[in-house]
């Protein structure tokens, strides 16, 4: 009979029974396990440069595992399990999104990450060998859990953190990450029998459930505490019963009745929080948007498409200030951006996999072997639970945590198969052509991979010009950013405002047309941005103060408006969008016209006072005394609504008007 104990925690300091590293260390192993170990240490996953090292480092093993491959030493190439066609149907329909996507590079950067999640489950599955390759991974990732959950606890009790957040930038990822590892330790101890675990072996499982279950709830979670109720709600009835019900209860009443950190954060953002429940906005958003474009917008273009779907806080200064740039669950997600058909190959792909599971859970031989396997399970549903309320795709820590539990139970389930001769997998052979052809589209993401990057290194070296007040130099960076990756419309933004700088202290016309020229490009390369189209009009109007000729500034300012309108068109929450067209309609005397802009500024954001100053301007060149009036004390009332509040920088935008010019206004 096969043993399944855990690897004495080598990588914690508790090693009882060392084995020899050559005996079980692949180099597949040693990635999978290194990954696992470095991704939650990138700064949630934004941070381009360790990004950049993880993909390459995963492309370039693959690439040379590929070419690797003999005939007479491999008779296959890859194994294809059960998922893999679902797999392969996800990103085939997530590329064939991409020639409708308005956006392409967001859309091909996507596509790469993408393709890195397949590449890393395949390597995970394929490169365990063994029983103890699974316990290598298993070690590495409560190890790496304890790790974060320490720091975290420094984080609160010694730095003063009001949540702990790990090296995540997101203390909501942190504590799903802190769901996954409580998962596997409730269930390894579960499970344990007497003999399977030592007494050294079973404390440092304790230290690591009760460090990650500490960390836990000081990073005040409340989507993550539902999580873990379910997932451990899940492992207790499976092991004990009906008899864990009343065990389980006990604990959520504890968590709702006694003070706690996340007790006292539910209670806080109740109060506080304006914007705590407006999730349930942003999914009936997404809702509509899946009804409005069944077949998905395009892979990784939902917060681009965000700039009509904004929605109302009643009540804050700024009405229409946020603008959701994900669906806060990460299955509407996918169909707004892959469409139905996408969502229900991923709802598939979950199905097969924990029929899977169950079956391989079912099989398993020792108490410790599904300890194990629940374990892993347990993260797999903690995240995907918690995916139905948070953005949790969006942490890459978080989404290879998910990719190495679910390819090590279905690897459990293909070595027990080995030994008992009985295949769950088709093999591919390693054919001359099929080598080839991977070769090839390894070596392309491997380019998209380190195309991106170079570019990102030249913007930010540009960024440092600019903070330096080089902007010459800035220039050369951000030209060199768009040669490497021209259709990158960020980059060609920053040329723009470069050329504006440089306008300013020379006077040289040319430049605002150079910059009016890659400002036309930005629209072009992502047309959903409203924000471009008003950084034209500001160009625009620009050209049209420095001209002198009358009718060449008349078409200047024509021009200015068209784009301010389409800014509006875009986005047509924004009331700066709206006030723009009304100042050149004042200024060409069309009065009527600015009114009714003005008051569309004030529609969407009645705090916008700028917008109800310009309105009692225009109402008192009209004659209209009662309306200018009624405009006057509403602003006064808002301001007095509001005087004394902490405000942001946007905030105290919105409030910015001269009172004592409207005053003088009034009596003159």
């Amino acid at each position: 009979m096969r043993t399944f104990s855990l690897p004495s925690f080598g990588a914690i300091g508790c090693l009882s029974k060392p084995w020899p590293v050559s005996s079980f260390y692949s180099p597949a192993v040693l990635l999978v396990g290194g990954i696992i170990g470095f991704v939650p240490l990138i700064e949630g996953g934004t941070t381009h440069l360790p990004v950049f090292f993880m993909r390459v480092s995963l492309f370039l093993f693959c690439l040379m595992w590929t070419i690797r491959q003999k005939e007479k030493d491999s008779t296959t190439l890859l194994y294809w399990n059960k998922l893999s066609s679902l797999f392969v149907g996800l990103f085939v329909l997530s590329l064939i999104t991409v020639t409708w996507a308005p956006y392409k590079d967001g859309a091909l950067q996507w596509i790469v990450t993408l393709a890195m999640y397949i590449a890393f489950f395949q390597l995970a599955y394929q490169g365990v060998k063994s029983l103890r390759d699974v316990r290598v991974l298993v070690t590495t990732m409560l190890g790496m859990g304890m790790f974060q959950a320490a720091l975290g606890m420094i984080q609160c009790l010694g730095q003063g953190s009001y949540r702990a957040h790990g090296t995540f930038f997101n203390p909501n990822f942190f504590a799903t990450y802190q769901v996954g590892v409580t998962a596997l330790v409730v269930a390894l101890l579960c499970y344990s029998g007497k003999n399977d675990l030592t007494n050294r072996e079973k404390v440092v499982l304790c230290l690591i459930g009760v460090l990650s279950l500490s960390a836990f709830v000081l990073a005040r979670s409340r989507g993550a505490l539902f999580a873990l109720i379910c997932v451990v709600t899940f492992i207790g009835i499976l092991r004990f019963g009906k008899m864990a019900l009343p065990f389980l209860l006990a604990c959520v009443l504890l968590v709702m009745v006694v003070p706690n950190p996340i007790r006292e954060r539910g209670i806080e953002v109740a109060a506080h929080d304006p914007f705590a429940y407006t999730r349930i906005d942003i999914w009936k958003n997404a809702i509509e948007r899946v009804v409005g474009h069944p077949w998905g917008a395009g892979i990784g273009m939902y917060k681009y498409v965000s700039f009509q779907s904004r929605f109302p806080v009643e009540g804050e200064i700024v009405r229409f200030g946020k603008r959701a740039e994900s669906a806060h669950n990460e299955y509407l997600q996918i169909a707004v951006e892959l469409g139905i058909g996408g969502l229900l190959i991923f709802v598939a792909g979950t199905i097969v996999w924990m029929k899977e599971a169950w079956r391989i859970f079912l099989g398993e031989e020792t108490s410790l072997q599904r300890g194990t396997v629940l374990g892993l399970i347990g993260i797999v549903l903690g995240i995907l639970i918690h995916a139905l309320i948070d953005s949790v795709f969006h942490e890459p820590a978080l989404v290879l945590l998910l990719i190495v539990a679910g390819s090590l139970v279905l690897a459990v389930g293909r070595i027990r198969s080995e030994t008992d001769q009985m295949p769950s997998e088709i093999p591919i052979h390693c054919h001359r052509g099929r080598k080839v052809v991977m070769g090839i589209v390894l070596s392309i993401l491997l380019l998209l991979t380190v195309q991106p990057a170079i570019a990102w290194f030249a913007f930010e070296r540009g960024n440092e010009q600019i903070g330096a007040r080089r902007v010459d130099q800035a220039l050369e960076w951000y030209r060199a950013a768009t040669t490497v990756q021209p259709w990158n419309a960020a980059y060609h933004n920053a040329i723009a405002s470069s050329k504006v700088a440089l306008f300013h202290v020379s006077g040289e016309r040319g430049l605002i047309l150079d910059a009016v020229d890659e400002m036309k490009l930005c629209m072009s390369l992502n047309p959903l941005d409203g924000r471009y189209p008003y950084r034209l009009g500001t160009l625009y109007q620009l050209l049209g103060e420095q001209t002198h000729n009358a009718q060449d500034q008349v078409e200047w300012l024509r021009h200015a408006t068209a784009s301010y309108q389409m800014a509006a068109t875009k986005d047509p929450y924004a009331p700066v969008n709206y006030v723009a067209v009304g100042k050149l309609q004042l200024r060409q005397g069309s009065l009527q016209e600015a009114r009714e802009s003005f008051a569309k500024a004030v529609k969407y954001e009645p705090n916008y006072l700028p917008a109800r100053a310009l309105a009692i301007e225009v109402a008192l060149q009209l004659g209209d005394a009662d309306a200018a009036h009624r405009d006057y004390l509403e602003l006064l009332a808002i301001m007095e609504r509001f005087k004394g509040k902490v405000m942001s920088v946007v905030e105290r935008q919105f409030l910015d008007v001269d009172l004592d010019a409207l005053k003088r206004r009034f009596q003159s």
